[in-house]
């Protein structure tokens, strides 16, 4: 397996692939030249700040980054939202204008169209910019990369079950870092994605929990050392897991009562009422609005049967589907990309997975998008062989 250049002489031997497919090989000379750039920048101490999406896999995808960047001037940065955002990019601008050689790199985000506008804001500043990420791309918005990691890419054929923090961790294992870490990393992207790919290991389905609910608490300013540290350390990620789950326990407890389960053409359907579920209005709660849904859709769906989860707030509209689901056509995203057609003064970004997806609505709107999704649903479900 031949690395890049004289970069090749930096490692005792080629890390070994936790998924080793025909996908991961079509990736692996790009993620070999993410490994190159991130270990050159840590050499010639470049201002690099590392951007990671808000949930397990972000965070799995952060904290690899900042292994492989060990003694780099760094930055590692929790997003909020799955849109890198102009208010995001005027402030990042400010801490790196002027310097020579600033480098970005968004994690698990990024690639959408939403992220266009404060990506050209980069580019136009003369950034070079980074984008490792599993979601499906905009064409224009990757026009704008300086580099692009993705199972998405042309010729890769690959799919969003390989996960960011999964593919950091592997980037990250190419620029030496500890590789049992890496591949711990990797397995709880995995799982926190709930990945085709994600091993069965209890102790990782707890710590992509413990990430998940820590998320919730925004960002820290030294986020890369702090969950290295950690995960390692049992006793506080445990104490992390309890208060989590329950809270996750609080919310099965009551989706019976208040969401409504109805089914349509043998396509079960469930709708999440996410405000009376999560009645909080704190910005970050635990768990988050898409992660309520996603809670009260496996409590609520019947195992190895065809269903779709709608959640909804006056603010969002979430989806969720099952493995059925998703063999038999139904995509979350394709149904965001229309309605963003459709309804463009009422959402203001959407996107994800075929089986998760979300949209953010704008006020008054909600009622108008819940209804449309629910009628394409419906539709989809009428053409369904169950």
């Amino acid at each position: 397996m031949a690395l890049i250049g004289d970069f090749a002489k930096e490692l005792a031997h080629a890390p070994k692939m936790l998924v080793d497919d025909e996908v991961m090989q079509r990736m692996l000379p790009s993620m070999q030249e993410a490994a190159k750039k991130l270990s050159e920048a840590a050499k010639k101490g470049r201002s690099v700040l590392v951007r990671f999406h808000c949930d397990a896999d972000g965070i799995t995808s952060g904290v690899a980054l900042y292994n492989a960047l060990r003694g780099a001037r760094m930055s590692i940065v929790q997003n909020n939202s799955a849109v890198y955002e102009v208010k995001e990019a005027v402030r990042d601008l400010s801490g790196v204008l002027g310097q020579q050689n600033a480098l970005f790199v968004l994690a698990d985000f990024g690639a959408n169209e939403e992220s266009f506008e404060a990506l050209s804001l980069l580019k136009a500043a003369g950034i070079e910019i980074i984008v490792i990420d599993h979601h499906p791309p905009a064409e224009k918005t990757v026009a704008l990369l300086s580099h692009f990691v993705s199972p998405h890419k042309a010729g890769m054929n690959g799919t969003s079950d390989y996960a960011a923090g999964f593919l950091c961790a592997h980037i990250a294992k190419i620029a030496g870092a500890n590789e049992e870490f890496m591949d711990e990393l990797a397995g709880i992207s995995l799982i926190g994605d709930k990945s085709r790919f994600a091993p069965s290991n209890e102790e990782f389905v707890k710590k992509a929990l413990v990430l998940d609910y820590l998320s919730s608490f925004g960002n820290f300013p030294n986020a890369g050392e702090f969950y290295t540290k950690m995960l390692l350390k049992k006793e506080l990620w445990m104490e992390f897991y309890t208060r989590a789950q329950e809270k996750i326990d609080e919310i099965r407890k009551q989706a019976a009562a208040v969401c409504k389960v109805s089914s349509e053409s043998g396509v079960g359907i469930i709708v999440v009422p996410l405000e009376k579920l999560a009645p909080t209005s704190e910005k970050f709660e635990f768990p988050s609005k898409g992660k309520v849904c996603g809670i009260a859709f496996e409590a609520l769906r019947e195992t190895g049967k065809v269903f779709v989860g709608i959640g909804h707030s006056k603010k969002t509209v979430n989806f969720r589907a099952s493995r059925e689901a998703i063999a038999r056509g139904f995509s979350a995203r394709k149904i965001i990309g229309e309605l963003k057609i459709e309804l463009p003064n009422c959402i203001e970004a959407g996107g994800g997975h075929d089986a998760a997806a979300s949209m953010r609505i704008r006020g008054e709107c909600d009622g108008i998008v819940l209804e449309a999704a629910l009628k394409k649903t419906r539709e989809w479900a009428a053409n369904v062989k169950v």
